[in-house]
């Protein structure tokens, strides 16, 4: 199951050697399974990055919490691959660190899109109707004024619908306090945020989303709203899932999860 997953999968033990990855984490970097589990996490992570990931995994495994982590992987071929990455630890009976388990999500087209809104205002509308991303943008009163083609496509709202705050109609009731309240405390301090969410789509199903934003200024320094982006992270949430009840399986049966680990690795050669 975890082997059909659309994002990475990877588990590590305490060390940080790889133990075992799925087939989509060998897609996304160029290399075997072979390979990979001869290689540390810290291997495959852009040397710029690797002493804040360091850094990350030791507090988890000092008893710190989950979290989830936006950095760039190095590809077999030295390019970069941008990820967003959610790491679960792995503990035994008594609590004692074993290793992490994470779900990484190729966010590749959202980080270039971001560094398209910084360039030009103008070249970032052209491109938003032209992304798979759903894209938005706001004004300094919180106002959004701009929501890209694909997200009408999604969400089956028009434009007079969902601009101006129209667009909080999508998201799941349960929700719109939690995003309002990470709106509001973004706009208040000015820093760029995430937030995730149900996005209810076209056909009336709700689909668990990641929406990412950074500020805008203009020339002077001013306030001008906020650019962000919508992504449909539905298949991370369930391997995450997955992920869960491995972890579960691994502390109270490490031997029986270590004899059904075979079928969900990605064989040698991707």
């Amino acid at each position: 199951m975890v082997n059909q997953a659309g994002t990475g999968v990877i588990q590590a033990d305490a060390t940080g050697r790889m133990t075992l990855v799925n087939r989509r984490w060998c897609e996304m970097l160029g290399y075997s399974e072979t390979e990979l589990l001869q290689m540390t996490i810290a291997d495959v992570t852009d040397p710029a990055v690797v002493s804040q990931t360091l850094e990350a995994v030791r507090l988890l495994a000092e008893g710190g919490s989950d979290f989830v982590m936006e950095k760039r992987y190095r590809r077999k071929d030295g390019s970069l691959l941008w990820a967003s990455s959610s790491v679960n630890a792995l503990r035994g009976p008594t609590g004692q660190y074993l290793g992490l388990v994470a779900v990484a999500l190729d966010i590749g087209e959202r980080k270039r899109a971001e560094e398209a809104l910084r360039e030009s205002e103008e070249r970032f509308r052209n491109m938003a109707d032209h992304s798979p991303l759903m894209l938005w943008v706001t004004d300094s009163a919180a106002r959004c004024t701009y929501l890209s083609r694909q997200w009408f496509e999604f969400t089956g709202l028009t434009m007079d619908r969902g601009l101006g705050f129209g667009w909080l109609e999508a998201i799941h009731p349960d929700d719109r306090g939690q995003s309002d309240e990470v709106f509001r405390k973004a706009t208040e301090s000015l820093e760029p945020f995430r937030s995730e969410y149900r996005l209810r789509r076209h056909d009336g199903v709700y689909r668990w989303a990641i929406d990412a934003a950074v500020p805008r200024f203009g020339r002077g320094g001013e306030f001008l709203g906020y650019n962000g982006s919508v992504i449909d992270i539905t298949e991370r949430k369930e391997a995450e899932e997955t992920l869960r009840r491995i972890a579960s399986d691994l502390t109270l049966s490490p031997k029986r999860h270590k004899s059904e680990s075979g079928s969900v690795i990605c064989r040698s050669g991707g």
